[in-house]
């Protein structure tokens, strides 16, 4: 039987990580390829290139510098992200704390840049990140079926709606644990963002997170968002209808700034501040109703 999931990634800096995630995927009931267990005979480069064809999942543990040396043209992490492109594999990144891509990645597996990755928090292991990277991957277990789905599909998990492609951080304090959101491959015009993720409150709109999406028509912001930070929605030219919840506090510096289609908007009392410009070139915006008791800064 092959393998469902492979994992692959630089044994320099990744192979703790990588070991705890096959593990726990594997407590879970899938079959992870994970090099260190699996090769037991034949050929190396074979058997990896194989699996990867096989495979429905490919996570791509990423610490610091992990894809360095994919400069070089024989880097085995480089010849496996190629592989998983090539067949169009559903990739996963795992990304661990002050890793970055290089800019100059090759152009052969320059694409994996643009993939939207779980950001890795060893404090929420089990409670967000495994669960996050089985809610990326294909193959999806319920109660009484499997099914498949592919990387434009989404599937409902509740009556509420979410759109597919945001991304979502963990935003960790020595009291409790929020989500931030921002767009990541979302090209939906009706933006919907859920009130949880992973269990955890969606409560930062996060800094620059929707600037330039200008083919937005309207975002539906849940009640548990408390703050919307700057430059969130900066050059949504096309955004016509928006709803700011009772319970955001604050409005950051340029957040709406020419936001050329809003035409009105309302601010809940919850607001407490609103910063330099936030509606700032917002030139068919004729109706503001502000609640008693917001500043504004600027």
């Amino acid at each position: 039987m092959s393998e469902q999931v492979f994992i692959s990634y630089r044994r320099d800096g990744g192979d703790v990580y990588a070991k705890l995630i096959c593990e726990a995927l594997k407590n879970k009931g899938y079959t992870v390829f994970y090099d260190f267990d699996s090769i037991h005979g034949g050929y190396f480069d074979n058997r990896i290139l194989s699996a990867i064809e096989k495979c429905e999942d490919f996570i791509l543990v990423l610490p610091p510098h992990a894809l360095d040396r994919c400069a070089n043209e024989d880097d085995w992490v480089r010849l496996e992200i190629r592989c998983a492109l090539r067949y169009n594999k559903n990739i996963i990144p795992v990304i661990l704390p002050d890793f970055t891509f290089p800019k100059d990645l090759p152009n052969d597996i320059a694409e994996i840049s643009r993939y939207n990755g779980v950001r890795f928090v060893i404090e929420y292991f089990d409670d967000a990140v495994i669960p996050k990277i089985i809610d990326r991957m294909r193959l999806l277990q319920t109660d009484n079926e499997k099914f498949y789905v592919s990387k434009n599909d989404s599937i409902t998990k509740s009556k509420s709606k979410t759109s597919v492609g945001l991304e979502f951080t963990f935003v960790i304090s020595d009291e409790c644990c929020d989500v931030s959101v921002k767009n990541g491959s979302c090209t939906d015009k009706n933006v919907f963002i859920p009130n949880t993720y992973e269990g955890k409150p969606v409560t930062i709109i996060e800094e620059n997170a929707f600037k330039d999406c200008t083919s937005i028509k309207k975002i539906e912001i849940p009640s548990t968002v408390k703050t919307i930070e700057e430059y969130a929605f900066y050059n949504c030219k096309s955004l016509t209808e928006i709803t700011i919840p009772e319970g955001v506090t604050s409005i950051g510096d340029w957040a709406f700034c020419e936001c050329v289609s809003l035409t009105s908007i309302t601010i809940p009392s919850s607001v407490s501040c609103i910063y330099e410009s936030a509606f700032h070139e917002c030139a068919s915006l004729t109706n503001i109703t502000i609640s008693n008791g917001v500043e504004s800064i600027g």
